[in-house]
């Protein structure tokens, strides 16, 4: 696991939500590096998928969805002479 990730990503001492690093008993199925869970539920997902010897491949996160700033991009389209409603 990435130590540097886990220093800027710690889970809240203080926090009312069960939360901490998953660590895998078959690190081989992870996709991911870093298994970080924020609730009981997301622990026990991860827990049956790791022991469950139908599940191949699991990850947690394992893609990023990028948002736009609606208000950015209506800035960009309008001083680029754009239609904003034009992907």
């Amino acid at each position: 696991m990435d130590d540097k990730y886990k220093l800027r990503h710690k889970p809240q001492k203080n926090s009312r939500f069960y939360q901490g690093y998953f660590t895998p008993k078959n690190p081989d199925k992870w996709v991911t590096k870093i298994n970080e869970y924020r609730s009981r539920w997301e622990f026990a997902f991860m827990d049956w998928c790791d022991r469950n010897p139908q599940i191949l491949r699991v990850g947690s996160e394992p893609c990023s969805i990028q948002y736009r700033d609606p208000v950015a991009n209506l800035e960009y389209c309008h001083k680029h002479n754009l239609d904003p409603n034009n992907p």
